[in-house]
């Protein structure tokens, strides 16, 4: 659970640093000026049909890529609705999706017709929420965390805001993407007393608009906040090839040709292969999260694993990952015997 959430800007760059007590669970760092999940109308600028892709602009001096859906007649110079799915690096261009969606805390909102999909909710809730989708039509998907009666006046005025938002870009309006800092605090569970702290005033309003609806309780504007040392820890734990773990073993973590590598050593560890596996799996997802690891990644686990363990350690990975702030998919073990999975790029 989240204790403590520092927001630190320094230059055109923010830090958004999640903790459990005093121990770095997430990290996220991103320019100011590019966010995830933005939405643009933008327009194509050289299209490959063979490969149903294309070059688009979405601002002036601002270009991007994006794969193309089947049966729409698009060609250079057309119009298409899409949302960012990787702000791009110093090498490579931001990539987009033309299909969009919002995202809540407590939903996720798509246009179309009403309708609701949600799984584990009793009939009472499950009523409520229909008839509210109703009145604002969409394709909605309720979120894990929405269990109780109590959440429901919160459910429906999120309901409100992302349809008003949907609104807003079906008439033709961009809309901002999702800063790190408000995916970590929709994503994960906060303690009661979960402190977050910024020292930027924007993003001290920012937070404030979202304090009632997600239920955060303390919200701290320090502009004087010391936040050298925290990013300092950040940066040397983010940039270390090898991490030891307090009991014996250690991690060594590679990136190869935009593969992620990630090999278990067992140390001074005595354990069976099998029990020490297991036991590196939360610091393997901790590390992947700090690192903001994405694309292909490979764990290298100690060998010769029954077929049962290597079950184990597969639903024990997605249960971790659920809690993840991107999309995971956990892909299981190939015939070399690396666990594999894909982390979107965000």
């Amino acid at each position: 659970m989240l204790t403590r959430l520092r927001v630190i800007r320094i230059a055109d760059k923010v830090y958004s640093l999640a903790y459990t007590g005093a121990r770095l669970i997430f990290a996220v760092v991103e320019t100011v000026d590019c966010h995830s999940e933005a939405i643009y109308l933008a327009t194509i600028s050289r299209i490959n049909h063979q490969s149903r892709s294309a070059f688009i602009t979405y601002g002036a001096g601002l270009s991007g890529f994006v794969n193309l859906p089947t049966g729409l007649n698009l060609q250079e110079g057309s119009s298409l609705r899409v949302q960012m799915v990787w702000c791009g690096d110093e090498q490579k261009q931001p990539k987009f999706r033309s299909d969009w969606q919002l995202v809540g805390k407590y939903l996720v909102y798509t246009p179309g017709n009403p309708k609701l999909k949600s799984s584990g909710l009793s009939k009472e809730l499950s009523l409520v929420l229909e008839a509210a989708a109703q009145e604002y039509p969409g394709n909605w998907v309720v979120r894990s965390c929405v269990k109780f009666m109590q959440q429901i006046p919160l459910v429906i005025a999120e309901m409100k805001l992302l349809h008003a938002q949907g609104q807003a870009i079906i008439g033709g309006q961009n809309l901002g993407g999702t800063p790190g800092y408000l995916r970590i605090l929709r994503s994960l569970t906060l303690t009661p007393d979960c402190e977050i702290i910024t020292n930027d005033r924007q993003i001290d309003q920012q937070l404030l608009s979202y304090q009632d609806l997600w239920q955060i309780d303390a919200i701290t504007y320090n502009p004087t906040l010391d936040a050298a040392v925290a990013v300092a820890e950040f940066e040397s734990l983010a940039s270390s090839s090898n991490y030891q773990l307090d009991n014996g073993g250690n991690l060594e973590i590679y990136t190869v040709g935009g593969i992620n590598l990630i090999d278990v050593n067992s140390g001074r560890v005595v354990l069976s292969h099998d029990k020490l596996n297991f036991a590196m799996l939360d610091e393997i997802y901790r590390q992947i999260c700090i690192r903001n690891l994405q694309g292909i990644i490979l764990l290298d686990l100690l060998k010769n694993q029954s077929p049962a363990a290597q079950e184990r350690v597969i639903d024990y990975l997605k249960k971790l990952f659920k809690c993840d702030i991107t999309n995971t998919r956990v892909l299981g073990f190939s015939h070399s015997g690396l666990c594999e999975l894909i982390r979107n790029r965000f």
